[in-house]
């Protein structure tokens, strides 16, 4: 009896699973919102180097002068309406976070330069960006599958590590992107992008700089 329960609810629960997997697959475009995880190369449109923190002014010959690096960032995008006389545009907000990396290297370091013991060490030169944007998204273009998408203006708040020569580390500015979403499966996207953000520069340092990578996400 029992062997028989277990059997009739293992069959049930497989029929409902396959009912739902069904279901999905029918309707893949109505998964509206995303969650995704990106990689990027970036590059500040000018390098921070002969600054007091970044090299303590290129002191012996060492310059921190790498304008180009890595990027990782996150970014959630939420549905807000839908426009199906405008190519299927999927209307959104945008939660984008990213972390870049655009210079790193063995410079004079400027807390042991002051106490009169220069040392050489690496010092890296890095952003923080959370983006919050609206972001339009066309799903009904071709098959569906793919997607371009359009972040037409967004407002950017940026952490800056090390700071600048007046000891200034936090900026805002404006934030732009677009690219192309593929629909892999009804769950799961792959894409690629461009972003460029537009720091004020408040800290009185460079801000500015592009962003392309390629992201993998997840639908629901």
């Amino acid at each position: 009896m029992i062997v028989r329960a277990i059997v009739g609810i293992s069959a049930m629960a497989v029929s409902i699973l396959g009912a739902s997997g069904d279901s999905f697959a029918e309707d893949g475009a109505a998964y509206s919102n995303q969650l995704f995880v990106r990689a990027a190369y970036s590059a500040l449109t000018s390098s921070r180097a002969n600054e007091v923190f970044t090299d303590t002014l290129s002191a012996q010959g060492f310059t921190n002068s790498d304008k180009g690096g890595f990027s990782i960032a996150a970014g959630l995008d939420l549905s807000a309406a839908h426009m199906d006389d405008l190519a299927g545009a999927n209307l959104m907000g945008e939660v984008f976070i990213e972390f870049s990396k655009f210079s790193d290297r063995p410079v004079v370091q400027t807390t042991s330069a002051l106490l009169g013991a220069p040392v050489v060490t690496n010092v890296p030169v890095t952003e923080l960006n959370v983006t919050i944007a609206p972001k339009a998204r066309f799903d009904e273009l071709g098959s569906g599958r793919i997607r371009p998408f359009l972040v037409p203006i967004g407002l950017a708040f940026l952490v800056n590590s090390p700071p600048s020569d007046n000891s200034g580390y936090l900026d805002i500015g404006l934030h732009f992107g677009g690219g192309i979403d593929f629909l892999v499966v009804d769950r799961v996207s792959v894409g690629a992008d461009i972003r460029y953000t537009h720091g004020f520069d408040q800290s009185n340092t460079s801000t500015r700089y592009w962003s392309t990578g390629v992201y993998t996400a997840l639908n629901f």
